[in-house]
């Protein structure tokens, strides 16, 4: 599963580049009337299954999971979760990828992403395809960098961790989040509440999570570590902090020189 945005380049400008007028990035353009698609490839062999247009343009570029089954109809249904940036002035938004700190360029905001499921039905035998979506979870935090754990055998995860904003007037992404998806079979039910945001002190700001699986655990989903990176912009140093997946209380920091 992959999703195509509305990005596109003309031939004239690929060569442009390629005979030195710049980076090669700079000469997309967003084309939101040419539409987002999403294409869905079997497993077995890569064959494209289904190409389903969404009927609004999307900005996202982290997939948290998918999962798909089969109905008795001969119906494939398949579910994805991502992180999505609200789709507004996609100019600015690259500038801001460019220089993430300039937060004027973003409109005064950090990045930052709703946890969203994306749901499409189509046939085997052809015919038009149904999409829907729905927030993932209750009151989850703007985030980003859905990472999930170890499923256990249980198909879907119920779980995922973010790199999240602990408040509105945070500049940046300051702590770590984990999030009740909701039931694992796709049914249409929203998880339960999401965790507070773990942060790391005043003027301190967390990255991209990182799950690892207990040695020996249980094979629950979360019985394992969270790991994240957290800047000090006070002290101008780095330190690796790992919580527990479960409680996310902390189990240790270990300073970076």
């Amino acid at each position: 599963v992959y999703f195509m945005l509305p990005w596109r380049i003309t031939v004239v400008n690929v060569m442009k580049s390629v005979f030195g007028g710049g980076p090669i990035g700079k000469y997309f353009e967003w084309a939101p009337d040419e539409g987002c698609f999403i294409r869905i490839h079997s497993r077995e062999n890569l064959r494209l299954l289904h190409e389903v247009r969404t009927p609004r343009p999307l900005t996202l570029y982290h997939i948290c999971d998918a999962h798909d089954h089969t109905t008795d109809g001969g119906t494939d249904v398949v579910r994805i979760r991502a992180a999505e940036l609200e789709t507004s002035d996609r100019r600015a938004l690259e500038v801001q990828f460019g220089d993430p700190y300039g937060l004027e360029a973003g409109g005064g905001r950090q990045l930052a992403c709703s946890l969203v499921e994306y749901k499409v039905s189509a046939g085997r035998q052809g015919g038009p395809a149904d999409f829907a979506e729905r927030e993932v979870a209750r009151g989850h935090a703007p985030c980003e960098f859905p990472v999930v754990g170890a499923a256990g055998g249980r198909g879907r995860p119920r779980f995922c961790w973010t790199n999240a904003a602990s408040c509105a007037g945070v500049p940046w992404l300051d702590g770590i989040q984990k999030v009740d998806m909701g039931d694992e079979d796709g049914d249409g039910g929203q998880g339960g509440p999401a965790s507070c945001v773990v942060t790391f002190g005043v003027g301190t700001y967390a990255g991209a999570p990182t799950y690892i699986s207990r040695d020996g655990g249980t094979g629950k989903e979360d019985d394992g570590y969270v790991v994240t990176v957290v800047y000090d912009s006070g002290a101008h140093s780095s330190a690796v902090h790992i919580l527990d997946a479960a409680s996310m209380e902390e189990n240790c920091k270990i300073q970076l020189r």
